[in-house]
């Protein structure tokens, strides 16, 4: 058994510690862009639409064909003879209709769509990571909150045990504060456990497994209007996608409506056939070599795409009106987005500003409850003033940097 308690010990103090890492609200959005998976699944995404990119200068290489093969045959009367069969071509576009260009186009607006989606997902992931930081530090302060007022139901405590020796309260006034500070225990577990949570789900979105550690005081910024100032054009990437739609059927209409346009190739090959395809029996007069050019165009096909050119143009007219309306909209929310951030900044003050009312309520009511004058509810009325002013203070500086953060994450910052 002793060997057992020397072995744990030692596995104990030998076993490396869980790493740590720092994060505080300038370093979070370099963890976001280097550890969350989303983002890291999204630049994969981008990287193969610059793949696709290009596709222009490949129309151009030549298609070359070679086979090789042997056939065993009879024919008539002839004894069973084996020859080979081999050859090669090669076919070069010269002219497509210009529909090379236009796809080489529309694979270019398929990448600046990419591009345009990763700063969206990192403004998302961005949103969500800043709103999870806030949310664990408001926790962390609440937790450290909730210990001084039970620090204070305990002073209070006290102050009723002297008052109850001297005859001048009874056991009831002890009650009151034993019952607050099961309250407040019961809140502090909760918070602690919440805390928990919530920096672990802080530590899935920043992609890590180590354990993170919060440091910032939670505190607000008076000049937040000139760190956010930006003009509409900042949150065009936001609509990208329907305008980039509508350019893409744009482009897709033009390349359809060239479906009567024929396409020019230059071929040349060279085949050593069998005497199964041709008679002569030398080998030299079974050869084929050409060169030359083709034209080839689809009269049936030609028909079918230019009724899907019109309906394309119809349906990029439409998603250009709608890329207007969205990004008007985006505009508004954003003047909406930072008249509520100006509302929760006056609150945060209004709230502080109460937090002083409330000190100095609870030191007037100890005051005069250690002249006889107030009564233990009294007293407990004023710790509870005092822990909600410090609790909405708290939540009010919560709230404020955590819409501030969704702004400044939809400005692409």
């Amino acid at each position: 058994m002793i060997r057992m308690m020397f072995f744990l010990i030692f596995i104990t103090l030998t076993s490396p510690a869980r790493a740590q890492v720092a994060v505080d609200s300038t370093n979070l959005r370099t963890l976001v862009e280097a550890g969350n998976t989303n983002l890291q699944a999204k630049r994969l995404e981008v990287e193969a639409s610059e793949t696709r990119r290009g596709s222009l200068l490949r129309s151009f290489l030549p298609e070359v064909t070679a086979g090789v093969g042997g056939e065993h045959f009879k024919k008539g009367r002839e004894e069973v003879k084996t020859q080979p069969e081999y050859g090669v071509e090669a076919r070069v576009n010269l002219w497509n209709g210009g529909r090379d260009a236009l796809t080489s186009d529309i694979r270019d607006l398929a990448a600046e769509g990419e591009k345009a989606s990763l700063r969206r997902v990192t403004a998302e992931r961005l949103s969500e990571a800043y709103s999870g930081y806030w949310r664990a530090l408001y926790l962390r302060d609440w937790i450290e909150t909730l210990k001084k007022a039970r620090a204070l139901n305990d002073e209070s405590l006290k102050a009723a045990d002297r008052r109850i020796a001297s005859g001048v309260a009874t056991r009831i006034d002890r009650l009151e504060f034993e019952m607050q500070s099961a309250e407040i225990g019961r809140q502090l577990r909760q918070a602690e456990l919440e805390f928990e949570v919530a920096r672990d789900d802080l530590a899935l979105i920043l992609g890590t497994r180590e354990a993170l550690v919060i440091n910032e005081k939670l505190a607000h910024a008076h000049d937040y209007e000139k760190e956010l100032a930006h003009d509409e054009s900042a949150m065009d990437y936001w609509t990208a996608d329907t305008r980039i739609a509508a350019d893409r059927l744009s482009v897709e209409s033009r390349r359809d409506a060239r479906g009567f346009w024929p396409r020019v190739e230059a071929v040349a090959g060279y085949w050593q056939l069998t005497q199964l395809e041709e008679d002569p029996p030398d080998a030299a007069d079974r050869t084929e070599a050409y060169v030359g050019l083709k034209v080839r165009m689809n009269l049936s096909a030609g028909f079918e795409e230019q009724r899907e050119a019109r309906a394309k143009r119809l349906e990029a007219e439409g998603l250009k009106l709608r890329s207007d309306k969205d990004r008007r909209a985006m505009a508004l929310h954003m003047r909406t987005e930072m008249r509520e951030l100006k509302r929760l900044h006056d609150q945060v003050h209004d709230f502080e500003e109460n937090i002083g009312r409330a000190e100095t309520y609870h030191r007037m009511t100890l005051s005069e409850y250690g002249r006889g004058v107030k009564n233990s509810p009294d007293v407990l009325g004023a710790n509870l003033k005092l822990l909600e002013a410090r609790q909405k203070r708290l939540e009010s500086i919560r709230d404020f940097q955590i819409a501030k953060s969704h702004v400044k994450a939809k400005l692409g910052r």
